[in-house]
């Protein structure tokens, strides 16, 4: 092979390294575009749920669907650019203090001193409202369904609420029975213990008596039985008896 075709053959293979790596730049170059249109979409999407919560004045700038701060970080890798968007919450209720917010909040639907029964299921609304945890919702909510009043009102028949005070149902028969045992429950455990009544002290042990002991017979005297066996032979020889004849 001639010089002239190396070099023919040289430049035909730089050419194709060339196209395959004008291919690979336009290829990273359409997903970049793609990524930045995916972040320019999810700032859009943002930005409305920021104006939504600013016209229901509820939470504030803080990104209403986590209520907590977000970043945005840029990753590097294999020549390409990529955006991911972090959402850490952030929140510092505890759960009497967000029930307190909401008796403010949803003044149709949580009540402090007459409630009325609230939606089955109104956690799951809670949550999109809120934004938070659905174990922080729980925790929260059951520091007004576990009240006394709360049980009282779940009447057979009552209608529950949704968080704008309107009616979705009402409390069945089962609800009502089960809230009352609930309520009895609580009634039980915040009795205090029945005394039991005291015995009367025993009376003190009597000292036994001392019985007097036995009197012992006194022995008899043997020169005194001999004496009298003398004076009754002595009587009977006087009088012919027994001991005279033969």
């Amino acid at each position: 092979m001639s010089g002239d075709e190396k070099l023919t053959q040289l430049l035909s293979q730089l050419e194709q390294q060339a196209t395959e790596g004008l291919t690979y730049l336009d290829q990273a170059r359409a997903k970049i575009a793609a990524l930045e249109a995916e972040k320019k979409q999810l700032e859009e999407k943002l930005q409305r749920l920021e104006t939504q919560a600013q016209q229901a004045d509820r939470r504030p700038l803080e990104n209403p669907i986590s209520q907590g701060l977000r970043k945005v970080a840029r990753i590097e890798a294999a020549g390409q650019t990529q955006l991911a968007l972090e959402v850490v919450e952030t929140d510092p209720l505890s759960p009497h203090a967000r029930l307190d917010t909401w008796f403010t909040r949803y003044p149709k639907a949580f009540f402090r001193d007459d409630p009325r029964p609230l939606k089955i299921g109104i956690h799951d609304d809670l949550r999109a409202q809120e934004g938070v945890s659905e174990k922080r919702i729980h925790r929260a909510l059951a520091g007004y369904v576990k009240l006394p009043r709360y049980l009282r009102c779940l009447k057979a028949g009552a209608e529950r609420l949704d968080l704008d005070g309107q009616p979705v149902g009402k409390v069945t028969e089962e609800e009502a029975e089960h809230a009352r045992l609930q309520l009895e429950g609580q009634r039980k455990k915040n009795q205090p213990p029945k005394s039991q009544p005291k015995r009367p002290p025993k009376a003190p042990k009597q000292p036994k008596k001392m019985l007097p002991p036995k009197s012992q017979p006194k022995p008899v005297d043997e020169g005194l039985g001999e004496d009298m066996e003398a004076k009754l032979a002595l009587l009977l020889k006087r009088h012919g008896g027994p001991a005279n004849r033969s």
